[in-house]
């Protein structure tokens, strides 16, 4: 983790076969991360630090794209 991270836990790994999709929680904030595989991917139960990381982040809610 770094100061610019904030703490989540992995609450489940799926593999879609180019992407791994991340289901993150702190609280009541549940967030979905893609990640690559070339990536260390975290475990279920597993604590992470997530930031954003430029400008091409994409923010949906219930399935819809928000930003």
């Amino acid at each position: 983790q770094t100061p610019e991270s904030v703490a989540f836990e992995v609450d489940r790994v799926q593999d879609i076969g180019t992407y791994f999709l991340v289901a993150c929680r702190r609280g009541d904030v549940n967030l979905k991360v893609r990640m690559g595989p070339e990536k260390s991917i975290p475990a279920s139960g597993q604590t992470v630090g997530l930031r954003l990381i430029s400008d091409r982040t994409c923010f949906y809610r219930n399935e819809e794209l928000v930003v």
